[in-house]
């Protein structure tokens, strides 16, 4: 009876990560699609670029200040950088939310794939 238990949860195991993989992949094509195609305002509650942007903005000005107390203008510039900053960051949260996404899809799929049997030479 143990090994039938034993594979149950292994199957609960796999669909489990099958199904957050599905989750994680869709909510970065969701943020993929509503930050760049999207032409208006939409729901940011379940955007992953979003929490990104407002953990970024809540320290980025007091680092300008920190940075540069009394020279307004370098502020400014440091200020300007978050901007094309923030771009490239966002492309690379997509990219790895996308490959984690799908990496723990195939890690729930593994059993799945079939082993290619050994040619002896």
């Amino acid at each position: 009876m143990a090994p039938k238990r034993h594979c149950d949860v292994n199957l609960l195991l796999s669909i489990v990560f099958v199904a957050a993989g599905i989750l994680v992949v869709l909510a970065a094509l969701n943020d993929i699609f509503q930050s760049a195609i999207v032409p208006r305002a939409t729901g940011r509650k379940l955007r992953p670029s979003y929490y990104l942007w407002r953990f970024m903005w809540s320290w980025w000005p007091p680092l300008s200040w920190k940075r540069f107390p009394i020279d307004s203008d370098r502020r400014e510039d440091l200020l300007a950088v978050f901007a094309p900053m923030m771009l490239v960051l966002m492309l690379a949260l997509w990219v790895v939310l996308l490959v984690f996404g799908y990496s723990i899809i195939f890690w729930g799929l593994r059993d799945g794939f079939a082993k290619q049997p050994a040619h002896a030479s």
